[in-house]
């Protein structure tokens, strides 16, 4: 009954001269449910397999098991008596067949006894002929709800599936009862699945219901909103001129949680439906692609796959699309039940390849060059664009928007001095994040407790009230160990404020209160327009600054704390690449080492380069704390005092301790 595409090819037809010259079918409701279950992309078995797929066997069984006891015979018993009986009994069924049939189709010519027809002319995708069906009564309440169509209009797969549910025939309905279906709860799923594809006159973008679980159109979203998104566009730019070169049309955007690089998507997004983008982008539609989601419930060897081919399918016939997959580096290995299996990324090579689709990756630095850099057929298909995090002074433009609506949403007003202060405090309590998200959310988290406090403004007091534990752990610290962490944070702080290699790194806060995840914290904004030294003196300064506080803690208190052995990693981590890879240590030299050369000898020499490295660096930072003792306590004064102190005391220290 329906068509290879998956689309209904069905069509009212009024005139009587057409239904005369086809032959006539018959169906009931149990059969027309078994179509819709069978049929290509149906909405209706998509929401069975979703919940369960037991559940769909079950029904398309049960369909099957009653279709079949209708269209076979008695069986031929042995006795006699009964065949008789049988044949009796056939002939009575086929009499009142015949006369039900002839009633039926006496109704369908006689207008006024039926005025919406229960027959209905299709298109045989085999043949391409059109043939006639004759429904049953139980199905004449549904093709009510089609009499104010028009002849010839086309009746699309999800609309015929959403008046078959609402109708429910009592078959259909107790077939639904016998595999333990709700009918209700069916109404009201099915309704929330289809209603926002489902527009059958006016819609011309549909999404498959097979893949319509794990992709959002993000035109639909957003249309009718408010674009809260500020700043970023110069990072637009490059994106709107990737996307519209004749090939490899495609970007991938690179950058640390937070950053913002969903909202750039978004951004675009509303620039298409506002019409203020590029000519040729004013029909498009913005899909997001939810990697997870794209496996949920394939645990049958074969079922992601289909997946994929129904998605790259949809993506090579519907022009004006853009493709966003967040977390881009999943899609290698995603769907693939075994190594070496089709996976997202090896089913979306061929749409990369071809230039028809454009496609908006995004992920982070680390996981762009652990996973999705090592796969070269891809790679060179994305331009990348790095979305670096803004300088603190551009949080507040980028956020102004949204600092409205949540003023709007919360009733509390903030001034920009105090949004500045949450500015600071955000980085030094949540600096594993980055902004503008961060800050977002805390500006969020303090109007929330101004207006629990009754307050109609943001002050210190509400923003300080999301890091009472934080400051109560504070208050309960011994003095030792307060002490041993000030030392240990102003050692980082003279080490990279003393460094002529670090001018592009301006330090706007140090903490010593305890996070989540630190005991103190060194606040540190970068300026990636400036120029950054590559030589061995910049990696010993930098090795060194990593050491600083250890170094510091050491010389000041003579202890030492587990707290810094993230330092002594990172400074690790540095010394290595040195030797294997940059060629600047004597060993390394003009050479590099792989990971996967296991000479004894070969790893004996870059352990003696690294602990070479690593002394040098520790001896540089004993150096340069040695030279400004007296910063270092003018810091460590501070922080035991206030516990945070902020870029402009920090700088009035180095200015009235300068030599």
């Amino acid at each position: 009954m329906f068509g290879l595409d998956g689309h209904a090819t069905f069509f009212l037809l009024s005139t009587e001269e057409k239904r005369a010259k086809l032959g006539i079918r018959r169906i009931n409701s149990v059969l027309f449910l078994k179509c819709l279950l069978e049929a290509d992309e149906s909405p209706l078995s998509e929401i069975f397999i979703n919940e369960d797929r037991q559940i769909y066997i079950d029904v398309l069984q049960e369909c099957n098991r009653i279709t079949n006891e209708e269209a076979r015979p008695e069986r031929t018993k042995r006795s006699t008596r009964k065949k008789e009986r049988n044949t009796r009994r056939l002939k009575k069924r086929h009499a009142k067949k015949q006369k039900k049939q002839q009633e039926a189709l006496k109704n369908i010519i006689d207008r006024k006894t039926n005025p919406y027809y229960p027959t209905m002319i299709y298109e045989n995708p085999n043949n391409g002929k059109l043939e006639q069906i004759v429904f049953d009564e139980d199905m004449r309440e549904f093709i009510g709800t089609f009499a104010n169509i028009s002849g010839n209009d086309r009746i699309g797969l999800n609309e015929i599936t959403t008046a078959f549910i609402k109708v429910m025939p009592d078959p259909v309905r107790s077939i639904f009862k016998e595999c333990g279906i709700r009918t209700d709860v069916l109404k009201e799923a099915f309704e929330e699945t289809t209603n926002s594809d489902v527009d059958a006159k006016n819609s011309t973008f549909v999404i498959p219901a097979k893949i319509k679980s794990f992709i959002t159109n993000l035109n639909e979203k957003l249309k009718g909103q408010e674009c809260l998104i500020m700043g970023r566009d110069k990072e637009c730019a490059l994106v709107w001129q990737t996307l519209q070169k004749q090939s490899k049309r495609n970007v991938i955007l690179i950058g640390e949680p937070g950053v913002g690089k969903t909202s750039i998507v978004e951004k675009i997004t509303f620039d298409i439906i506002s019409g203020n983008c590029p000519e040729e982008f004013k029909d498009t539609q913005v899909l997001l692609l939810d990697v997870n989601a794209s496996i949920a419930g394939t645990s049958y060897r074969g079922q992601a796959e289909e997946r994929y081919a129904i998605l790259t399918k949809f993506l090579e016939k519907t022009p004006n699309v853009i493709l966003f997959i967040d977390e881009i580096h999943q899609i290698r290995g995603a769907g693939a039940l075994q190594e070496g299996g089709v996976d997202l990324a090896n089913s979306i090579k061929p749409i990369l390849a071809g230039g028809n689709v454009r496609v908006i990756g995004a992920t982070t630095s680390e996981e762009y060059e652990k996973y999705f850099s090592r796969d070269g057929a891809i790679k060179r298909r994305f331009r990348p664009i790095e979305i670096k995090e803004p300088k603190s002074s551009e949080v507040y433009p980028m956020l102004k928007k949204s600092i409205e609506s949540l003023s709007l949403f919360h009733g509390v007003t903030i001034s920009k001095e105090m949004v500045d202060y949450i500015i600071l405090n955000s980085a030094c309590f949540n600096y594993e994040t980055k902004n503008p998200d961060r800050t977002k959310d805390l500006i969020d988290l303090s109007m929330v407790a101004a207006k629990q406090d009754g307050k109609t403004e943001v002050d210190k007091v509400s923003v300080l009230a999301n890091f009472k534990y934080q400051f109560d752990y504070f208050l309960k610290m011994p003095e030792s160990f307060k002490k041993s962490i000030a030392y240990h944070e102003a050692g980082h702080c003279v080490m990279t404020k003393c460094s002529k290699y670090f001018k592009h790194e301006k330090i706007l806060a140090i903490t010593i209160i305890p996070s989540e995840t630190s005991l103190g914290k060194n606040v540190i904004e970068v300026n990636y327009q400036q120029f950054c030294d590559d030589t061995r003196e910049y990696y010993i300064d930098q090795i060194a600054s990593f050491l600083a506080g250890r170094v510091a803690e050491s010389m000041f208190t003579g202890t030492m704390s587990g707290g810094a052995a993230s330092d002594l990693e990172k400074a690790t981590s540095v010394a290595y690449n040195v030797v294997s890879r940059l060629g600047l240590s004597s060993f390394g030299k003009n050479r590099v080492i792989f990971e996967e050369v296991n000479s004894p000898k070969v790893q004996d020499n870059v352990n003696d380069q690294i602990d070479s490295l690593i002394q040098e660096g520790e001896e540089r930072a004993k150096q340069v704390i040695t030279q400004n003792i007296d910063k270092v306590e003018a810091l460590v004064k501070l922080l035991l005092n206030k516990g945070i102190i902020g870029e402009k005391e920090i700088n009035e220290v180095f200015e009235q301790n300068a030599t």
